[in-house]
């Protein structure tokens, strides 16, 4: 058997040693990926993170009806323009034919010719006078159909830039989770010795104390600003009573004091019927609904958004508008207009639709702006501003 070289023996070596490091690099390289992957799993399964891929989801979905309301407002355009086009070809020709037919009138000698000549116009008359109310007919649809493609076309826009927002919010919620966990997994590590079983469990039983009392705060919070809300309502409700009351009242004075038979029953007031107003029903009232009288231009404000929730139990927004250029919003329990209006609303209920007031003469409806907030009784709460020109 012949013998290896002492030279063969450090290249097999060599490579032997080389293979080995390349096995343990792929190794490593391999544990790497892996457990960045594990990572990118976990921070996608997070209930956040899937809450705010859901809205992207919905906000595409809205981007699609919208697409498919412009092809039917275009379809409809188009079917209609098309019978306006077949009404004046059709006027056309009639006024043609009755052209020539007035031509044989003038021209017939015969008691026949010329009553053939006049039911040729009277036909061509007829075909005249049932295409103009085709053609009117056609050209309103054209004028509907032109007015819900560009009603589409705006809401697509606004659905494309929702879905920008909501793409933006999950790159945000990733990366608050990102560092959540970061920070999570720093604190683990420096102090997952340093206290003990009791330590730990004290410490949770006075954090959960502590939850506890700031719920019960919020709650009282919560309950003296809908008590004083109730309280405001039902004044001015007995207020508008009154004021109702005083005014049959002395209606009711002038009528009889016209009357010579009334002039001795004039000793009713409104003291009485002032007295026996109930301001219970305004004080239980907890969610009003408030409404406009258009459904255009809605905001979706959910309570997922920062300085909104509280705590999810109560959560409030604020929608205002200016009512120099809008008609105002719907007072609730009357048809009074106003400039402004808070909605509150209980955890369960996640979202609220607001549709912006219709814009006076001479203004139009821009945009919704919700970048600023207000601060009452330590309650932060968003407004929404429905900005015109």
């Amino acid at each position: 058997m012949k013998k290896i070289s002492s030279k063969s023996k450090v290249i097999i070596g060599i490579l032997i040693f080389s293979l080995i490091a390349s096995l343990g690099t792929i190794t490593i390289y391999a544990f790497k990926t892996n457990k960045t992957l594990t990572y990118k799993n976990k921070i996608n399964k997070n209930p956040s993170v899937i809450e705010a891929e859901k809205e992207v989801k919905e906000a595409k979905e809205e981007v699609n009806v919208a697409k498919e309301d412009i092809k039917e407002a275009k379809a409809a355009k188009e079917d209609a323009e098309l019978e306006v086009k077949k009404a004046t070809l059709t006027i056309t020709n009639a006024m043609e034919a009755k052209k020539n037919a007035e031509k044989e009138l003038a021209l017939a000698t015969t008691t026949e010719a010329k009553e053939a000549a006049k039911s040729k116009i009277a036909e061509a008359e007829k075909q005249i006078t049932k295409a103009k109310e085709t053609k009117k007919l056609a050209e309103e649809k054209v004028e509907k159909a032109t007015k819900d493609l560009k009603k589409a076309e705006e809401a697509k826009k606004e659905a494309e830039a929702k879905v920008e927002q909501k793409i933006e919010k999950v790159e945000e919620v990733k990366k608050e989770v990102k560092e959540n966990k970061s920070s999570n997994e720093t604190n683990k590590n420096s102090s997952s010795r340093s206290y003990t079983d009791e330590q730990l469990k004290y410490m949770m039983e006075q954090a959960a104390k502590g939850e506890e009392i700031d719920k019960n705060n919020y709650e009282k919070a919560i309950k003296e600003k809908q008590d004083e809300a109730a309280a405001k309502k039902a004044e001015r409700e007995a207020r508008e009573q009154a004021e109702e009351a005083q005014r049959l009242a002395e209606e009711k004075a002038r009528a009889e004091r016209e009357s010579t038979a009334g002039l001795k029953s004039q000793s009713a007031t409104t003291e009485t019927q002032f007295q026996s107003q109930s301001l219970s029903s305004a004080q239980k009232q907890v969610n009003s609904s408030i409404t406009s009288p258009s459904r255009e231009h809605p905001i979706n404000v959910t309570i997922g958004d920062t300085d909104i929730a509280k705590a999810g139990y109560i959560w409030f927004a604020k929608f205002v508008c200016d009512t120099n250029m809008c008609e105002g919003f719907a007072e609730p329990g009357s048809s009074k207009l106003k400039g402004e209006v808070i909605i509150g609303r209980r955890g369960d209920v996640s979202s609220w639709v607001q549709y912006a007031p219709y814009a006076k003469n001479g203004h139009k409806f821009v945009r919704w702006d919700a970048e600023s907030t207000e601060t009452i009784e330590n309650i932060t709460i968003r407004v929404y501003k429905a900005i015109y020109e």
